[in-house]
């Protein structure tokens, strides 16, 4: 049987299990139904050969000379007619002495050869036709008797055996059954602890991600250190390379500030040279791909990003205020800002201002003249909210917003970067960062996970 390729391990070993248990409860069952039937016909045997020789004993002759039984066999079934146990003895001038049981039936008997004593044990037709396990045995009398040869036969149905091992075999199946259930609870606690290594594995894994692990290290099972093994050293190649990506980034970033800067510099004399179309052509191209070099520079410091940092908001937002207020388009802005103090955030302070900046920026130059900061704790989350009473964004383009370079207010300078760098900080904190336009403005919501500082 072939098992789908998405089947669990547990289920795979689960149903391996099951299988194993099934078949091994069927074969003990079997095996002890017909060691059972052994015993029962062994011991019915046994029964028969002592009743043979019972009749053997008691055969004598009576006073006109015939051979009679002188004490009939104990066993009161031989005296009841149809009972299921008969016994019958050929005289060799062919009449029959035989138990009251058989009523006037006779058994049909089976020619008995010398050899192995004169005995066999064969299977005979009863007196209604039902099938009798027979013990029969040719003796030769003594001197006293004639020195005649004599058949005896005793016999029990054959039923009576069968029902024998029947009610045995329904007697065993509740125990056989309990037997099963304690097998499947064992192999589902072996399936549970054998799979516990690759639990620890997924768990060792989650804080790699999340930044609170470097690699797996050593302490695992032998059968799970190979696989461990390759994890880590595919890890390292993975942060090496990736670390080589970001540094090559940076540089790149910071090889392009100085030109950028020699570039402004170049439009502001071609400004004073009375050329301000160029210039502020110049200028806004300067100031483009100094939004996409920031860009890349946060995109590299975030791949430094530790799982222990956290950022005091109140404080970050205090600083980013500082700022954007004395702005060109922030300076006529009615504030209004409430944040909880101590309220802490698992991000990178530096990240936490970069973002904060860009929300407050981008409120900023879409505003009318109010802008409502605010933030809240809940279930492990800090969720920050910046409103301003813009016109709002058309419903159709607020998944655009997010897209990198691009803009939607083409009237303004700016690379159209901001949100999609607030989009990429958050995500690399395990946060969240979700676009909303409401009566009479826009919304820009950002939720983080919420740092549980000792106190």
């Amino acid at each position: 049987m072939r098992l789908p390729a998405t089947l669990s391990l547990r289920m795979r070993l689960l149903l391996a299990g099951t299988i194993a248990i099934v078949a091994a409860v069927a074969i003990a069952a079997f095996s002890l139904s017909f060691l059972f039937r052994q015993h029962v016909e062994g011991w019915v045997e046994r029964q028969l050969n002592a009743n043979l020789v019972e009749l053997v004993s008691a055969i004598d002759r009576d006073s006109n000379g015939n051979l009679v039984i002188k004490t009939l066999p104990a066993e009161p079934r031989f005296g009841q007619p149809f009972s299921g146990m008969y016994w019958e003895i050929a005289l060799p001038s062919g009449k029959t002495l035989r138990s009251r049981s058989l009523w006037d039936q006779e058994l049909k008997l089976q020619p008995v050869p010398r050899e192995n004593g004169g005995l066999i044990h064969v299977m005979v037709a009863g007196p209604k036709g039902e099938a009798l396990y027979a013990v029969q045995r040719r003796v030769v009398l003594s001197e006293r008797l004639g020195r005649e040869p004599v058949i005896f036969a005793v016999a029990i149905d054959d039923s009576e055996v069968r029902r024998a091992v029947w009610d045995f075999s329904k007697a065993l199946l509740p125990f056989l059954v309990i037997i099963s259930g304690l097998l499947a609870a064992a192999a589902w606690v072996q399936v549970r602890v054998g799979l516990r290594p690759l639990e620890r594995i997924q768990a060792a894994l989650s804080q790699i991600r999340s930044g609170k692990g470097a690699k797996l290290g050593s302490d695992w099972p032998g059968e799970v250190q190979p696989l461990v093994g390759e994890i880590d050293s595919l890890l390292q190649a993975q942060e090496q390379r990736i670390t080589k990506a970001r540094a090559r980034a940076a540089d790149l970033a910071h090889g392009l500030k100085t030109p950028l800067q020699v570039m402004r510099a170049e439009a502001r004399q071609l400004a004073g040279r009375g050329d301000a179309e160029t210039a502020a052509n110049l200028e806004e191209l300067v100031t483009v791909m100094g939004r996409h070099v920031d860009r890349q520079m946060v995109r590299a410091r975030l791949g430094e990003a530790s799982g222990n940092a956290e950022a005091d908001l109140a404080a970050g937002l205090q600083q980013v205020l500082g700022i954007t207020k004395r702005s060109p388009e922030g300076v006529n802005i009615d504030w209004h800002v409430e944040v909880p103090q101590r309220l802490f955030v698992k991000i990178d302070p530096d990240d936490l201002v970069e973002a904060l900046g860009n929300l407050l920026e981008n409120a900023s130059r879409h505003a009318r003249g109010k802008i409502w900061v605010s933030a809240r704790q809940q279930q492990g989350y800090v969720t920050i909210s910046v409103r301003d009473d813009g016109p709002g964004i058309p419903g159709g383009s607020l998944e655009q917003l997010l897209q990198r370079g691009v803009r939607l207010d083409t009237s303004s300078t700016g690379a159209g970067l901001g949100l999609s760098i607030v989009q990429d900080i958050t995500e690399a904190w395990d946060g969240e960062l979700s676009l909303e336009n409401r009566a009479g403005g826009f919304v820009a919501r950002v939720i983080l996970p919420a740092a549980q500082r000792a106190t």
